[in-house]
């Protein structure tokens, strides 16, 4: 018996030593848009910081009020609505800073996700918009009337993908906690 415990924990440590550094020999702990959030917020400015903390701060405020039993809809529309004001400000900021710098940025990777009908039209439309600014974005001398305006319009899809995304975990709140945290229902 003390045979097949000791190699049940030998390869326990193995295993779980492989697993920490599956990442081509460095050690594994965020990928995807994560890592590339973490490698811009390491550039960003002060400012940029505390926003991006301050949304950080609302999510959670947001996720705690919708795992709650009865979740109060106005507080979580109010705080949905700002997060979403924070997000658009970051965002122009970093358009802005593309904007000065068009060489400094790379083409997007697709994504795969789990959408709803709705979410991949309008995911399908900022695509169309992103790949229009980056075209514009390569030329020589980028018009930037044009791409104002290309960024209008990609913050109110994005806007509107978040109002769905919102509505949508309204309607199952647990469906949208990736972090697992939240399955069950708090009083």
């Amino acid at each position: 018996m003390k045979k097949y415990l000791a190699a049940f924990v030998l390869v326990l440590v193995c295993a779980s030593g492989a697993m920490a550094y599956q990442n081509n020999g460095t050690q594994c702990s965020q990928s995807g848009a994560r890592m590339n959030m973490k490698r811009s917020m390491e550039n960003a400015t002060p400012e940029m910081k505390t926003k991006f903390q301050e949304v950080k701060k609302l999510h959670e405020e947001l996720r705690t009020e919708l795992t709650k039993t009865t979740p109060n809809e106005t507080k979580a529309r109010n705080l949905h609505v700002e997060i979403q004001k924070l997000n658009h400000e970051m965002s122009n900021a970093r358009f802005e800073d593309r904007l000065k710098n068009p060489s400094a940025y790379k083409t997007r990777g697709n994504r795969k996700s789990n959408l709803s009908p709705a979410e991949k039209a309008k995911m399908d439309s900022l695509k169309k918009l992103r790949d229009e600014m980056q075209t514009e974005f390569n030329k020589d001398k980028p018009n930037e009337s044009k791409l104002r305006s290309l960024n209008k319009e990609a913050n109110v899809l994005k806007t509107e993908l978040g109002d769905i995304r919102f509505e949508n975990r309204l309607k199952n709140p647990t469906k949208g906690d990736a972090r697992g945290k939240n399955k069950q229902r708090k009083k």
